[in-house]
């Protein structure tokens, strides 16, 4: 799954024609297996509905629970990420429950590319398994236990036939361009298929046993799976004219069996990590360092096989025993490989750049970038470091009890502040790092030397090998810290 952004708006959206009133609830915690809507949200929220629309802008909401920086394992973690559940309850005009809308989401503090500044979570389909059409022999049952210890989920079974399958429908749909699809599956039997306009080639498989897909249709253009105890979010993404319609159906018609599924979401847009370079959270691959400085990426976690390159074989970067969201991955082991669940295999080529040449002291400057998490460059270039003084005078007698103190001076220093500031010059960058040096003039948040700092200054022009020939920016940053602390 990606990391939505908080930096930029996040509509959730509700229309339902019947729709009078939306409760909504927001849970936000730092593990995905904590969930508990018995437990109280972190926010509770209504809103009227005009036209039968209810929309919710909860991104500010979420930066403000969201206060990583206090956090005394942040720098050492460098990832933003938290998880967010949110619940809203769709009322009628007399008070009653339409139907629970859920969305489950990882934030991250960062900023998204132009075209996605606003993030819209809009489920076009019914979460309702009663308002789908089932096949005569599969029996629908409410209040079943779902992922976030409530009982919104819906059971499914065949009525002990051994010889018909699980099947649920749901048509006249009318939905065109790029959208993701997930549902939230649990069931006692391994083989279930989600296929949208009942073509093969719009198809998952899902197999329980390996925990992974069987089968990927030729449209599918990515795929993921999310667990929580016994329960998988299973997840693909489309890019068609038109989808008219989605069935969900088991792989078996031998035995009798039940599924248990829970709130089924088509929302646009691409919400999977599809290849190896999706996971890496920054936007050059290249790093340039020296001998005394050591760089890291930082790589996204995912329900996936993601490795390093060893000195003899692959080492994965993720195991199941592993809860962190993001990782860093050593440079040198190049390069970052990723295989998805039909098998295919990408690498994103992580190259380290040494420099030699250094006859002024290397700085590494860490700062947060649009992907939420703390990257690392280094300045190789010239170095000036200034240190600034604030002080209150006051005059005093230098007669004391009749005696005279030649040593102590009429004019004397009653409080002085003194602040360390430096002047950074990048080095010659290719051009391909502007965007790079965009997001250190766009964070708010920089670390010099793994000291806190601030950067001055509000202008950033950008340079170019056409008009600049070598590329070389200045910051002025001063350090957060006072030499002399007032405080």
């Amino acid at each position: 799954m990606k990391a939505l952004q908080t930096r930029s708006p996040i509509h959730l959206y509700y229309d339902e024609p019947t729709m009078d009133k939306v409760n909504l609830s927001i849970w936000v915690k730092e593990s995905p297996t904590t969930f508990n809507t018995n437990e109280t949200p972190n926010y509770q929220l209504t809103s009227e509905a005009i036209n039968s629309e209810v929309i919710f802008e909860i991104s500010e909401l979420l930066r403000s629970v969201n206060q990583y920086e206090f956090d005394k394992n942040f720098y050492n973690k460098r990832d933003t990420a938290i998880y967010v559940l949110c619940k809203a309850d769709l009322l009628d005009s007399n008070g009653n429950l339409i139907e629970p809308r859920y969305n489950f989401l990882r934030i991250r503090d960062g900023y998204v590319e132009r075209n996605e500044q606003t993030q819209v979570l809009n489920n076009k389909i019914t979460s309702d398994f009663r308002n789908w059409t089932n096949s005569t022999n599969t029996n629908v049952l409410t209040d079943r236990n779902d992922p976030f210890g409530g009982t919104d989920a819906y059971s499914l079974n065949d009525n002990g036939s051994s010889t018909q399958r699980v099947n649920t429908f749901l048509g006249n749909l009318n939905i065109q361009g790029m959208h993701t699809f997930s549902v939230w599956l649990n069931s006692i039997n391994k083989k279930y298929i989600i296929q949208l306009n009942d073509s093969a080639s719009n198809r998952v498989s899902f197999d329980k046993s390996i925990r992974g897909f069987f089968d990927v249709g030729s449209n599918v253009l990515a795929v993921d799976i999310f667990r929580i105890n016994f329960n998988f979010r299973i997840s693909f993404v489309t890019n068609l004219e038109n989808i008219n319609s989605v069935r969900i159906f088991s792989d078996n018609v031998t035995e009798s069996e039940e599924v248990t599924l829970f709130n089924p979401t088509f929302t646009r847009g691409n919400h999977i990590n599809a290849g190896a370079e999706d996971l890496v959270l920054q936007d050059n691959l290249t790093a340039f360092s020296t001998t005394n400085e050591f760089l890291s990426f930082q790589a996204d976690r995912k329900f996936g096989n993601s490795y390093k390159r060893g000195a003899n074989d692959l080492i994965p970067i993720f195991n199941n025993n592993n809860s962190l969201q993001s990782i860093r991955v050593d440079l040198f082991t190049v390069p970052l490989e990723f295989e998805n669940r039909d098998g295919v295999q990408t690498s994103a080529d992580l190259r380290n750049i040494n420099i030699n040449e250094c006859k002024y002291t290397p700085v590494k400057v860490s700062f947060i970038n649009r992907f939420g998490v703390i990257q690392d460059l280094v300045f190789f270039k010239k170095r000036i470091d200034s240190i600034d003084t604030d002080k209150e005078s006051y005059k005093t007698n230098v007669l004391q009890q009749g005696n005279y103190y030649p040593h102590i001076g009429q004019n004397q220093t009653i409080r002085k502040e003194s602040k360390r500031s430096v002047t950074l010059n990048t080095g010659f960058y290719p051009e391909e790092f502007n965007t790079v040096f965009e997001q250190l003039q766009n964070s708010l948040h920089y670390w010099i030397d793994d000291e806190p700092a601030v950067l001055e200054g509000s202008s950033f022009n950008v340079k170019t090998r056409v008009n600049d020939k070598l590329i070389n920016y200045t910051f002025d940053f001063s350090y957060s810290n006072e030499e002399v602390n007032t405080i």
